[in-house]
């Protein structure tokens, strides 16, 4: 069998796609670029007619077949409209023929072909910028680009972006020589003729390329601004309406502003010549400003300058900020006289302070103003600051110098305001207060006073306002020092630099009336009134009050046993303290000394001081003094005497002297009295006690005779024990003993033993309380009884009970000692528990009770519970005990432990009830709440910022939860408006008829009142048999508070008329607005503080009334000021007077005042109420 190698299957076909833009001749040239790009089909046909093989290119271009027969293929490239059009989408398109190759295979050969594809359209990306020559400028958006090719053809246009670039696609059949020509024009740019060649690389998609030809800006759009310099402390404040010098080239520029607008900005536009650039401007402020606005001080500024090269995109620049720095500034000083002892200037608080008149021949304290430097305080020399010629008082009409011309004018501010004009604004000021020889005043400077100001540093603490001296200062015209000018809580808000007060001469004596025992005899010496003893080492002092007395210091005095240099006053008797500061004094003298303070008006005047005053230091307390005698009218010698628990012993002649009495109040047939009780007793007798009512008896500071007879006083016996403690038989100390004189079948009445170290009573027949000792003994003395008549003893122990409880039938004849009368102590047992009030929480006001189970008991404790609804109980331990809970209108539940409430008490447990639920018919829940109106929606005034004529009130209720026995209860609202107290039942709709839930109701109020007032839901629960007494439910009480219409969000502005929409720093009015929340009753004004001369200075004035509807646009016409402006005051308006334009135009404050009603004067009316005050600017030139 034989075979042709024809057959074989060993050759193949390869090849590869090239972009054929080199040479363009079909064939792939050294250095022509592969084409990169897979999936282009490719068939080879053949040798059959039917036969034929797909591929596609790779990634890299190439394509093969292989395993071919020897003999003829075809080679065709597969360009449908497929993939046509993706070769178009990326810029190409097939250079072959449309039949393809033919290619002839011998066995074994292997034959290659390349495959050529020509690019289409070339991107140009073309990017445009300011050019001026050699120096460019900013890229240029918005400029058009245009291309043009063979025959000067345009080929393509675009825009350029914000980066000033542009791509734009050019269709290589359209041009020539791998190049376009690209022209630029851009609107309101200087564009110079000609085009700029852009050249591609055959073989490259995209090029590059940027304009040749000058492009300038010549149009000039700038912007300036003026402010003062900023320091630390503040500046950068805008130089509204100051006159502007634009300059360039030495030469003012034509048209330019000429100030600076209300801001503190200028804008200037000029065209100039491409020839010209670049041009510089200069930027400062005139040389000469007007007064008003930089206060007629000297000043600095620093020009700026800004360059127009041409190379910036059109658009306005900013060219910088002028900074303005004042070299000489103003310093406004006051002095007020600090009467109320308030902090700050407070001229309405406590009857107010005053202002000080510094006018020359007036003033009591001068002022010296110097600078720091190096350390040190210098006073400056005439040539550096004239005093004499820069100071200004209100009373100054004009000072004129040598040419004749005025160089100081008075200030227009108040006589307690000093003006330093001129000040060199670099230097560290420091302003120094102090008093004038032969003056009676003080400067204060005790924190937070001071008697020498900083206006350089420690700015706050200094009250350094509007600007500085120093480093910090230069950035305002006008300095302030308000260290003490006091915002709250009057809002006065004046200013204030020193504070001085008056200064008075203290005086005073020391002295007693006393009593001695007679030298010779049994009688008494006493001093007369007007001869009365020295008594020496007392001390007086006088001490400032905390929080009321800003200058004072404290100062004091002891009495001397001699007066060995004839010293004036006399140190045995009186003192003098001289420059005493006004303010409140305490005045300190010893226990039992009183002290008596009058001035020459016999007034008292030490809170506060006001005046020179004297100081009678006397004693406070009582000497007693007299005979103590017995039957037959023998002296008792060795009694003790008590008065109001200072005692004595009398002497061999029966006397006593009791000093250092006070007086103390006691009780006589329940009625109290002031006064003393006297006590007496020899040894083995009972003590007489006597009581004497102070009043029209004795005078302190006058000895009183009070003698004593101890004839028929009552003789006492002794009871005596011991107290133990059950088991451990321990001694109980502690433990009250009280004795009962009641008899057999009469009812106890304790009262304490008669021991005399028993301590004081409330009462007359009982010296109070009697304990056991450390071993637990006692020894009492009671009453002698007589025979047959017996007394009881007991003890009573917090937490503790005894036995047995009393020890009945003592005898207690005169002069007995009856021992052994012991008691056992056992240990209480406790029951605690807690009450839950209906509907969860704990109950408050639960009267509990334990009582034993014995018959006939009295309970064995009981308490209340507070408000955290827990009870606690000691009982005597080891029984069983019922308990009891009460309040009215309440029900009570026993835990299932308890069902009965019966608790078992063991000895010295603690026994836990639980929790005692409480159920009642009361209402529970109680809110009430002022109702809002609903906003008619109609453009206007916005109704739900007013008060309705109803309050809603809801609460819980359970109608039918009351004790059995009761019908269901029914409910009425109650309020209370506080005056007497008294709870009226309100009107309106049924207080169940709205149910808004289960048990849950709601009642509305009508025409509430305006003031706070009080809400209660009383329920009333009759009882089924119709005789038995009601029981009545009060709730808790809800409060409604008062209307209070304050206005907040105040505002504030200048405009041309007075339904302007829009403010005018020129205008004439002034608008007010602001927000609140009112009623028919409220009622509102406008008020502003001015600095007023027919006032007096700065000062609060009314500027317009309004009505509650009228918050949106409230205006003032200032034109022509107000020729009858009234002060506000909090009770409606002062003084009248008038207020110039001026005043009104300058810088002033706005708020909004509010009122509930009428405001009037008494002291519970209604009352005037400012809202936070706002600043308004000075108004503009132009008005």
């Amino acid at each position: 069998m034989n075979f042709e190698g024809a057959h074989a299957r060993t050759a193949s076909v390869s090849g590869m796609a090239f972009i054929d833009e080199l040479m363009k001749n079909d064939m792939y040239d050294e250095g022509e670029h592969p084409l990169t790009h897979a999936g282009i089909p490719v068939v080879l046909v053949g040798p059959g007619v039917n036969e034929q093989r797909a591929a596609a290119t790779d990634d890299t271009g190439a394509f093969s077949f292989t395993g071919l027969r020897s003999g003829d293929y075809q080679l065709v490239v597969n360009v449908d409209m497929t993939v046509a059009a993706a070769l178009a989408a990326n810029d190409l398109a097939y250079g072959g023929p449309g039949t393809g190759y033919s290619i002839n295979l011998g066995v074994g050969e292997s034959a290659s072909q390349a495959i050529p594809f020509d690019i289409t359209h070339t991107t140009v990306n073309f990017s445009v910028s300011l050019r001026h020559g050699d120096e460019a400028g900013a890229a240029l958006p918005g400029a058009t680009v245009t291309l043009y090719g063979a025959n000067d053809a345009r080929v393509g246009t675009g825009m350029t972006g914000d980066d000033g670039s542009v791509a734009i696609k050019v269709a290589r059949a359209g041009t020539s020589g791998n190049m376009v020509m690209a022209g630029v024009s851009a609107e309101g740019y200087d564009v110079a003729d000609g085009m700029t060649d852009v050249s591609w690389n055959p073989q490259m998609f995209a090029t590059e390329g940027s304009n040749d030809n000058d492009i300038v800006n010549l149009n000039v759009d700038a912007t300036v601004s003026g402010a003062t310099v900023t320091t630390d402390y503040g500046g950068g404040d805008a130089l509204g309406g100051w006159a502007l010098s634009v300059m360039s080239g030495g030469a003012a520029v034509a048209g330019a502003p000429a100030e600076l607008d209300t801001a503190g900005n200028a804008a200037f536009m000029a065209a100039v010549a491409k020839a010209d650039l670049p041009v510089t401007y200069s930027f400062d402020v005139a040389d000469d400003q007007d007064d008003s606005l930089d206060g007629g001080e000297s000043f600095e500024g620093n020009a700026v300058e800004y360059t127009h090269t041409g190379l910036a995109l059109a658009g306005t620049m900013d060219a910088g900020t002028i900074e303005v720095r004042y070299t000489t500034q103003t310093l406004r000083v006051s002095v007020h006289n600090e009467r109320d002892q308030v902090f700050g200037f407070t001229g309405n608080i406590q009857g107010g302070d005053g202002g000080h008149n510094m006018n020359p021949g007036s003033a009591a304290i001068e002022l010296e103003v110097e600078y720091q430097a190096g350390g040190r305080v210098h006073s400056f020399e005439s040539d550096e600051w004239d005093a004499d010629l820069n100071t200004q008082y209100s009373s100054d009409r004009f000072v004129r110098g040598p040419n004749g011309d005025i160089l100081v004018m008075g200030h227009r501010g108040s006589s307690r305001m000093v003006v330093f004009r001129h000040l060199p604004a670099e230097e560290n000021i420091i302003v120094t207060a102090s008093v004038m020889n032969g003056q009676s005043y003080m400067v204060l400077d005790k924190a937070p006073h001071n008697d020498a100001l900083e206006t350089f540093q420690n700015l706050e603490a200094n009250g350094v306002m509007g600007g500085a001296f120093g480093a910090q200062g230069g950035f305002s015209p006008l300095v302030s020092l308000c260290p003490l000018q006091e915002r709250n809580p009057q809002n006065f808000n004046s200013c204030s630099s020193f504070a001085i007060v008056n200064t008075y001469t203290v005086t005073g004596d020391v002295s007693m009336v006393d009593v001695g025992m007679a030298r010779s005899g049994d009688g008494f010496d006493v001093d007369e009134a007007d001869d009365p003893s020295f008594v020496r080492d007392i001390t007086v002092s006088l001490t400032p009050k905390e929080g009321e007395n800003f200058g004072g210091e404290a100062a004091s005095f002891t009495t001397t046993r001699y007066n060995d240099d004839d010293e004036t006053p006399d140190p045995r008797t009186a003192f003098e303290f001289e420059d005493v500061a006004a303010g409140v004094y305490s005045v300190g003298r010893p226990s039992g000394w009183g002290a008596s303070v009058t001035d020459d008006d016999g007034r008292s005047t030490v809170d506060p001081l006001g005046s020179d005053v004297h100081i009678a230091i006397r004693p406070s307390t009582y000497t007693f003094y007299g005979h103590v005698r017995g039957s037959g009218d023998h002296v008792v010698s060795d009694a003790t005497v008590t008065v109001n628990g200072v005692s004595t012993t009398t002497d061999e002649y029966g006397r006593y002297i009791l000093r250092g009495v006070n007086r103390v109040y006691y009780y006589d047939d329940d009625d109290r009295k002031r006064g003393f009780i006297f006590s007496a007793g020899g040894e083995g007798q009972q003590p007489k006690v006597d009581s004497v009512e102070a009043a029209g008896y004795a005078s302190a500071n006058s000895p009183k005779e009070h003698n004593i007879n101890l004839a028929g006083t009552g003789t006492f016996a002794t009871v005596s024990g011991t107290v133990r403690a059950s088991g451990s038989n321990a001694p109980i100390s502690g433990a009250k003993v009280e004795v009962s004189y009641s008899q057999p079948g009469e009812d106890d009445e304790w009262v304490a033993p008669a021991n005399p170290n028993a301590k004081s009573s409330r009462t007359l027949d009982a010296n109070n309380i009697y304990l056991t000792g450390s071993d637990g003994t006692y020894s009492v003395r009671v009453e002698a009884q007589d025979l047959g008549e017996f007394v009881s003893i007991r003890v009573t122990k917090r937490g503790m009970s005894f036995q047995p409880p009393v020890r009945s039938y003592v005898p207690a004849q005169a002069g007995a000692n009856n021992v052994g009368i012991d008691f056992t102590g056992y240990l209480v047992a406790t029951i605690v528990g807690r009450v839950q009030a209906p509907g969860g929480g704990p109950l408050e006001g639960v009267t509990v009770t334990a009582t034993s189970l014995v018959p006939d008991s009295e309970p064995a404790d009981t308490e209340t519970t507070g408000s955290s609804g827990v009870f606690s109980l000691d009982v005597p331990s080891n029984a069983s005990y019922q308990i009891a809970l009460v309040r009215a209108g309440h029900n009570f539940k026993f835990p299932v432990r308890y069902p009965s409430g019966i608790v078992y008490a063991p000895e010295g447990e603690t026994v836990n009830m639980g929790t005692i639920e409480a159920t009642t018919a009361g209402a529970l829940s109680v809110r009430a709440v002022r109702i809002r109106n609903e906003d008619a929606d109609d453009g206007g005034f916005d109704e739900s910022q007013s008060w309705s004529d109803n309050i809603s009130v809801t609460y819980t209720a359970d109608d039918d939860n009351v004790p059995d026995g009761y019908n269901d209860a029914t409910y009425v609202i109650q309020t209370n408006t506080g005056a007497g107290g008294a709870w009226t039942t309100a009107t309106g709709t049924d207080a169940r008829e709205t149910a808004d839930a289960a048990n849950f109701f709601r009642f509305t109020i009508p025409n509430p009142s305006d003031n706070a007032f009080k809400v209660r839901v009383v329920g009333t629960a009759t009882h089924t048999d119709g005789t038995t007494e009601s029981l009545t439910f009060e709730s808790n009480e809800a409060s409604v508070a008062a209307i209070d219409p304050s206005a907040t969000g105040v505002m504030a502005r200048r405009q041309a008329a007075a339904d302007s929409d829009a403010a005018s720093a020129s205008g004439n009015f002034i608008r007010a607005s602001w927000t609140a929340v009112t009623d028919g009753e409220s009622d509102f004004r406008v008020v502003a503080q001015v600095d007023s001369d027919a006032h007096g200075g700065l000062v609060w004035i009314v500027l317009a009334d309004a009505t509650a509807t009228d918050r949106a646009a409230v205006s003032a016409d200032i034109s022509g000021g107000l020729a009858s402006a009234a002060v506000a005051t909090a009770s409606g308006t002062g003084a009248t007077g008038a207020v110039t334009e001026e005043e009104l135009a300058a810088a002033i404050s706005i708020a909004v005042e509010s009122v509930q009603g009428t405001a009037d004067a008494t002291d519970d009316g209604p009352k005037w109420k400012p809202s936070a005050a706002v600043s308004l600017a000075a108004r503009t030139s132009g008005s």
